[in-house]
Parts: structure tokens; C-alpha cells; sequence
């Protein structure tokens, strides 16, 4: 059962989309808060004014699920198989994290937002099908074919 899996390939999906999303995510925090704070809103308030700034979520939610995707293609690239249900899983994680981080503060996220987190599984899963489609489902090593036959070559002795 546990040969069906490949932890690295979960744990390297769910730590690229883990960083990659606060990597960007902070390249739209940063330049918003540095644009909140002449408008005269304090700092102890600016959690709050994100929160409720679409300037912020809209990015936020589109660099989330972009790395959500990102999570569940590259995980089904590394896994030998069952390369959806890896990408599925890197998608579990992400939403079990997101949610037990984005409980801290949820109430004052609008309810359209919360609700874009069943959007965290389906995106990880779109991620990894792309992979499935343009690549197949290949294994890591394939043996070269004949591309007459579609045969692997015969050696000559």
C-alpha cells in the first residue's frame, strides 16, 4: 500500500506551493501596506484593512490557486504513480493548512472569500491532470521506442 506513494513527491507539491505562495503573496502585501498607511489607517488596524481590501484578496485568491495548481502538477511529475491522487493530496494539505492558518482572523474575510477555499482541491487537481495530459502518465524510466512500431528497439548483437 505504502509503495503506491511517494512522500517526497507530496511533501515537494505542498512545500512549492507553501512558499511560492507566501513568496508572492508578499510581494502584494508589501507594496499595499506601504500604499494603506498614508490613507491614515494605523498600523495595529492593517490586518483588518487587508482583509476586507479586494486590492489584496483578489491577488491573494489568484496566486493561491495558481500555486495550488503549481503544487498538484509538479507532485504528479515527481510521483511514479497515481499521479492524480498525489496532486489530490498536495490539494488536502494546502486547504487543511490554509484553513487552520486563515481561521486566525476568518471573521473579518468576506464570505465569497472563505468559500473560494473549495476552489484549493479542484485547482491542486486541475494542476495535476494538466501534468497527466501533456505528459501522460509515464513512469520516471521509460524504455526508447521504435518509432515504426511504437516497440522498444531490439539490441543487435
Amino acid at each position: 500500500m505504502m509503495k503506491n506513494w511517494s512522500w517526497k513527491a507530496i511533501l515537494g507539491g505542498f512545500a512549492v506551493n507553501f512558499i511560492g505562495s507566501q513568496m508572492l503573496g508578499m510581494l502584494v502585501a508589501i507594496p499595499l501596506g506601504i500604499w494603506v498607511v498614508p490613507q491614515g489607517i494605523r498600523p495595529e488596524n492593517m490586518e483588518n484593512a487587508l482583509m476586507t481590501s479586494m486590492f489584496f484578496l483578489l491577488p491573494a485568491l489568484a496566486i493561491g490557486l495558481a500555486m495550488d495548481a503549481l503544487g498538484g502538477y509538479l507532485s504528479a511529475k515527481w510521483a511514479d504513480r497515481n499521479k492524480l491522487a498525489h496532486a489530490v493530496i498536495v490539494g488536502i494539505l494546502s486547504l487543511v493548512w490554509g484553513l487552520a492558518m486563515g481561521s486566525y482572523g476568518a471573521e473579518a474575510l468576506p464570505t465569497w472569500y472563505r468559500l473560494s477555499w473549495l476552489l484549493v482541491v479542484p485547482a491542486a487537481l486541475l494542476g495535476g491532470w494538466w501534468r497527466v495530459k501533456t505528459h501522460g502518465a509515464e513512469s520516471k524510466i521509460a524504455p526508447p521506442r521504435d518509432s515504426s512500431s511504437g516497440t522498444p528497439p531490439i539490441a543487435a548483437p
